[in-house]
């Protein structure tokens, strides 16, 4: 799971995580957040975007996020799947799937 502070945002850093087949599938939705920031409550609208990944890409996808988020301390958790309906988790598994050489 991940924040961002406009759809813009988040549809860029997603695009970048498909294309490097880092995630299968992002499900993106408005959120109300609030949250301290130097001693400060603060309330906002951002957008969360669940992740479908391999567990093995995990701490390069999360490197990957943190270079390109504007967040100097972004939102970044993972949540495992302790089960699951078999063939979505092969469609994760084939979608993050390196390309292959010709």
């Amino acid at each position: 799971m991940v924040t961002f502070q406009d759809r813009t945002v988040a549809d860029s850093i997603i695009t970048d995580l498909m294309e490097g087949h880092l995630i299968a599938c992002a499900n993106i939705s408005p959120v109300e957040s609030s949250y301290r920031l130097k001693d400060r409550v603060e309330h906002a609208l951002e957008w969360v975007a669940l992740l479908k990944i391999q567990d093995k890409d995990f701490h390069k996808m999360k490197e990957r996020i943190i270079e390109l988020h504007p967040y100097d301390v972004p939102c970044i958790v993972r949540y495992e799947i302790a089960d699951g309906h078999l063939p979505y988790l092969e469609w994760i598994r084939a979608s993050t799937a390196p390309p292959q050489g010709d």
